[in-house]
C-alpha cells in the first residue's frame, strides 16, 4: 500500500461529505467545486489497480485472471453500495416515485452511469461506482496494452478523447448538474487511464528526493488554477502531478498524508463516500424536529449528527462488513504472467 495515496483518497472522501453538508444544512458555509475530489478518485483508481494489477496481466489475458479480478474488485465495492441502497429504501419506506423505482434496476447492477439517468436519486453518489464498475470492466485489456509498445498512446489517446467530448458540454466544469448526468461517464474516461499512465511513469521515474518540490509545486499550482477560476478540467493537472509525487511517499505533504490519522481516514473513506447519501436522508427526518433550536445551534447540532453518524457507520463497515467480503474474493489468485 502507498499510504499517502490511502491519506488522499480519505482526504477526498472528507471533501465530498463536507461539500454536500453545506450545500444542503449549511449553505451559508457552503464549500463549492469539492465535486472535483470525484475526479480524483478515478485518477487515484488508475493509478492503484496499475500499480497493484499490471504483473498479473503483463503475459496476457486469460479468463482466471480477468475473472479473478472483477471478482475482487465487486467484492470491493458492491456489498456496501448494496448496503447502503437497501438502507435508503427503508428510509424511504419502500415508498418510490417512478423515477426512483425506474433507477433501481440500473442501480442494483452498477449501469446508472452508463448514460441512462438524465438525474441520480436513491443513493445518489453512487452513480461514481457505476462508472468506476465500467472501468474495472474495461481495465485487462487497458493495462495489457499499457504493457506493450506504445501501449500507452492509446491510454492518452483516451484521455485526451474524453477531454475533447467533455470539455464542449460544461466549457471545462466538471459539475455534473452543468454538463449533464448522461455524461459523467465521461469523466471516467478522462481521469482513469491519466491515473494508470501515472502509474506507469511511476514505475519508471519517482520523484526521489525532488518529491517535495513537486508536491509543493502541484498544491501551489492547484491554488493558483482555482483563485484564477480557471476551468475545473485544468485543475487535473496538478492533482496528477501530486498522484504521482506521492508514490514514493516521500516530501512533507507525503508524509502527512501517510501519518496514522490520515491513512484510518483513507481506510474508512469509501464508507464515508457510500454513507454519507444515508445519513442526509436520514436527517431529512430528524433535523426539522429540532426546529426548536436557534439557527447557529441546529446548524452545529446537525453537523454533529451528520459527521458522527458518517464517520462512525464507515468505522463499522470497514471495520466489521467489508473486509468480510474481500477475503472472500482474494481467496480467488491471479497468475503472474
Amino acid at each position: 500500500m502507498i499510504a499517502s495515496h490511502a491519506g488522499l483518497r480519505g482526504l477526498a472522501a472528507s471533501a465530498v461529505a463536507i461539500g454536500h453538508f453545506t450545500e444542503i444544512f449549511a449553505p451559508g458555509w457552503f464549500l463549492p467545486h469539492t465535486h472535483i475530489a470525484v475526479d480524483f478518485f478515478f485518477l487515484l483508481s488508475g493509478f492503484i489497480l496499475t500499480h497493484v494489477y499490471a504483473a498479473d496481466f503483463a503475459g496476457g489475458l486469460s479468463l482466471r485472471n480477468c475473472g479473478c479480478f472483477l471478482l475482487r474488485r465487486l467484492a470491493r465495492i458492491y456489498p456496501l453500495h448494496l448496503a447502503t441502497l437497501v438502507a435508503i429504501l427503508a428510509i424511504l419506506r419502500f415508498h418510490l416515485t417512478p423515477e426512483e423505482a425506474g433507477q433501481l434496476g440500473p442501480q442494483l447492477v452498477l449501469a446508472h452511469a452508463w448514460g441512462l439517468s438524465e438525474r441520480y436519486v436513491l443513493n445518489a453518489p453512487s452513480w461514481s461506482i457505476s462508472v468506476e464498475f465500467g472501468a474495472y470492466l474495461a481495465f485487462p485489456l487497458l493495462v495489457l496494452l499499457l504493457g506493450r509498445r506504445g501501449g500507452w498512446l492509446v491510454l492518452a489517446g483516451l484521455s485526451l478523447a474524453g477531454v475533447a467530448l467533455l470539455w464542449p458540454l460544461g466549457a471545462g466544469s466538471l459539475d455534473l448538474h452543468v454538463t449533464g448526468s448522461r455524461h459523467v461517464w465521461l469523466r471516467g474516461l478522462v481521469a482513469f487511464p491519466l491515473g494508470m499512465l501515472l502509474a506507469a511513469l511511476a514505475a519508471r521515474h519517482r520523484a526521489g528526493a525532488a518529491a517535495g518540490w513537486w508536491q509543493g509545486g502541484a498544491l501551489a499550482a492547484f491554488v493558483a488554477l482555482i483563485a484564477l477560476s480557471t476551468p475545473e478540467m485544468c485543475w487535473l493537472v496538478p492533482m496528477a502531478v501530486m498522484v504521482w509525487a506521492c508514490a514514493g511517499d516521500r516530501g512533507r505533504i507525503a508524509r502527512i498524508m501517510a501519518s496514522r490519522p490520515m491513512v484510518w481516514l483513507g481506510e474508512v473513506s469509501y464508507g464515508i463516500y457510500l454513507i454519507q447519501w444515508v445519513v442526509i436522508l436520514a436527517l431529512y427526518n430528524i433535523v426539522p424536529k429540532l426546529g426548536f433550536l436557534p439557527p447557529a445551534a441546529l446548524t452545529l447540532a446537525t453537523g454533529v449528527l451528520y459527521f458522527g453518524g458518517v464517520l462512525g457507520l464507515a468505522a463499522l463497515s470497514a471495520r466489521w462488513y467489508e473486509p468480510t467480503f474481500t477475503r472472500l474474493a482474494h481467496r480467488c489468485r491471479l497468475g503472474r504472467g
